[in-house]
């Protein structure tokens, strides 16, 4: 009986510490800064976000929650899903997450670059990433590129945007 108690304390005390949670994808398409979602877009609500947060909103030790909206099959674009994070009824941050149309030989497989725009609702900026291929100089596997991830402004994410939609139907290039 005293397991039994102990293991109800620890399930209360959980959802005392997450985020509202709902079973399904938040509607929060009216207020979307960024690539625009339709009916034929499919959502995954998670309990728990796959980014982190970077803001500044104090969630008070709850978790985040996140959904990844997926574009259609049909869709010929470098935007691979976005990613809306909240935290209860709050809007925190919509993510656009791009890959480039150049596969990198990397030591673990083919990786491409990714390019990552978002919009934080709560301090009103832009915050951007951009993990990009670096050619590596070890005499011993010439071939490979290791990756770094940097912040940038916006306007960098919008030319390497435009330069990654110049290829042709966003064609695969290996490198």
């Amino acid at each position: 009986m005293k397991e039994k108690s102990l293991f109800l304390l620890l399930i209360i005390s959980l959802c005392l510490f997450s985020c509202d949670k709902k079973s399904e994808c938040r509607s929060f398409i009216n207020n979307m800064n960024l690539t625009d979602l339709d009916y034929r877009w499919t959502c995954q609500h998670n309990d728990y976000s796959w980014t982190p947060y970077y803001g500044s909103f104090n969630t008070k030790g709850k978790q985040i929650s996140g959904d990844i909206w997926t574009p259609p099959k049909d869709n010929k674009t470098i935007l691979q899903y976005k990613q809306i994070l909240y935290c209860d009824s709050m809007l925190l941050e919509e993510l656009d997450v791009y890959y480039s149309p150049t596969v990198y030989s990397h030591v673990d497989g083919d990786r491409r670059e990714v390019l990552t725009i978002g919009f934080d609702y709560y301090e009103n900026i832009w915050r951007c990433t951009y993990e990009y291929a670096i050619k590596d100089n070890c005499e011993n596997q010439p071939q490979f590129y290791g990756f770094n991830t940097d912040f940038i402004e916006k306007t960098k994410a919008d030319s390497i945007i435009g330069a990654w939609t110049k290829h042709d139907n966003y064609s695969i290039i290996h490198h």
